[in-house]
């Protein structure tokens, strides 16, 4: 079975076979890297012409989906969080609004990130946090405001790893960069940097409520925070 057997029509002929091709990619149980069947294949099986075949790859290369190289072929991409980050950042700018509702999304996201943690990290994966916020007081004394947001996305990074569940990583990063984009001055940063060494310790001696307690905090004091 090379696609779906339905022809498609009417309607944009180009979404369509976008959408046959997502799922020829899903029931042939393609990976990344796998390479799609050619440009003539695609265009007898789906019953389009070239220049659709040819748009609807773009539609999917541009959500990350498919990789179209000149001469070599079309190839299965691996999940790519710039696509997520690059979408909630439009979402954010055309409707500020949208903010508290993003917030919220990151609130629950990293509660539930923080009790996985806990449950699944071991001690070496806490020294690393420590290790990290004892350079993120490093940074905040000379006032290196770029070494600071890169630290504290290690630290949230270092996290989900704990977690083991990289689904959680893809997810809270894409927010974590929307935050860290918009980081103030490097005096309004002694917060978030107390806040992740109080963080560490609690979820060290496993009370989940404090651990939880904290980032509740740590969410509400940055709408205080940002410019």
């Amino acid at each position: 079975m090379l696609l779906p057997s339905a022809k498609v029509t009417k309607e944009s002929l180009a979404d369509q076979t976008a959408h046959y091709i997502r799922e020829y990619i899903i029931e042939n149980g393609l990976k990344p890297g796998d390479r799609l069947p050619s440009m003539a294949k695609l265009t007898e099986a789906v019953g389009v012409s070239r220049p659709v075949v040819r748009e609807a790859l773009q539609i999917l290369s541009t959500l990350g989906i498919v990789d179209v190289r000149v001469g070599e072929g079309t190839f299965v991409c691996p999940f790519n969080l710039k696509y997520l980050q690059e979408y909630m950042s439009y979402y954010q700018a055309i409707q500020p609004e949208s903010l508290e509702h993003i917030l919220e999304v990151r609130l629950y996201t990293e509660l539930a990130v923080v009790e996985l943690a806990m449950e699944r990290g071991k001690e070496e994966d806490f020294q690393r946090l420590d290790r990290i916020v004892l350079e993120m007081e490093s940074a905040l004394r000379s006032g290196n405001v770029d070494e600071m947001i890169r630290l504290d996305f290690r630290f949230h990074e270092a996290l989900v790893q704990m977690t083991g569940n990289m689904f959680w990583g893809h997810y809270l990063k894409s927010m974590i960069h929307l935050f860290l984009r918009q980081a103030p001055h490097p005096e309004r940063m002694r917060g978030p940097v107390e806040e992740h060494r109080r963080l560490v310790e609690c979820m060290r001696r496993g009370d989940v409520a404090k651990a939880k307690q904290i980032i509740r905090e740590h969410v509400e004091a940055w709408k205080n925070r940002r410019p």
